[in-house]
């Protein structure tokens, strides 16, 4: 699916979790850990976070999660390109910023253009990331249409609304497994059939685009990420 048609469908979704979120921005300092996705290449080479004095690079690759980052004693991630002046002095420029809803323990960032006068040319889009919402071995749904949708996946059939997201535990055991999933308009017409092979550390997004012509099957975006397994635990076993 072309990049702008994908953008333009998931823009409102991410609009609505900022909205929600926002009004309960942080304004005290906090620390969380982050990570952030691109849909396309930026215009610029390296793009940065601050921390503290610090500029961090970030490491993005499109359609990818970037690795875990920490953002400690902030109320705001700030985002920043590098520039040199004529006299060869390296300074850092502010292109885009999103405050820290309040709560949020670790966040997931969606970063794309905007060409909005006044406006910062990057946009950060930022959704609640923790594994208590969202954890290791589920599947997060999001419906990018204008119709509720019908999710069928593990055993477990969900209605999503329009911009709406659902998170589904894929019950699989150590070894993984494929799992049909399908989806279906409120008639009962099969837009989608698929097999996703599911795991106990994988974590993936899939976004549910329009179709490319009307009564066609919707589009799938898949956003992956697998985990470690999480540490066990010590101690000493009671005996028998």
């Amino acid at each position: 699916m072309n990049h702008k048609i994908f953008l333009k469908a998931v823009l409102p979704l991410l609009m609505l979790a900022v909205t929600t979120t926002s009004l309960h921005a942080q304004k005290q300092a906090v620390s969380i850990k982050f990570s952030s996705v691109i849909w396309k290449q930026l215009p610029f080479e390296t793009i940065y976070y601050r921390q503290g004095e610090k500029y961090i690079p970030l490491k993005l690759s499109p359609g990818n999660r970037s690795e875990l980052y920490e953002l400690k004693g902030a109320s705001a991630l700030l985002i920043y390109t590098q520039e040199e002046s004529e006299e060869g002095e390296i300074a850092y420029k502010l292109v885009g910023k999103s405050s820290i809803p309040a709560g949020m323990s670790q966040m997931l960032f969606f970063l794309t253009e905007r060409s909005d006068p006044g406006e910062l040319p990057l946009r950060l889009s930022g959704i609640d990331d923790s594994l208590l919402t969202f954890p290791r071995g589920a599947c997060k749904f999001a419906n990018l249409t204008s119709v509720p949708l019908a999710v069928t996946f593990a055993g477990k059939k969900s209605i999503i609304k329009p911009k709406g997201m659902t998170v589904v535990k894929s019950k699989v055991d150590t070894n993984g497994g494929l799992l049909p999933f399908w989806i279906h308009d409120h008639k009962g017409t099969n837009l989608y059939e698929n097999r996703y092979f599911a795991s106990q550390i994988g974590r993936d997004m899939f976004f549910i685009l329009p179709p490319n012509r009307r009564g066609g099957r919707v589009n799938i975006r898949l956003l992956p990420q697998l985990l470690a397994h999480p540490p066990k635990e010590n101690g000493n076993q009671p005996a028998g």
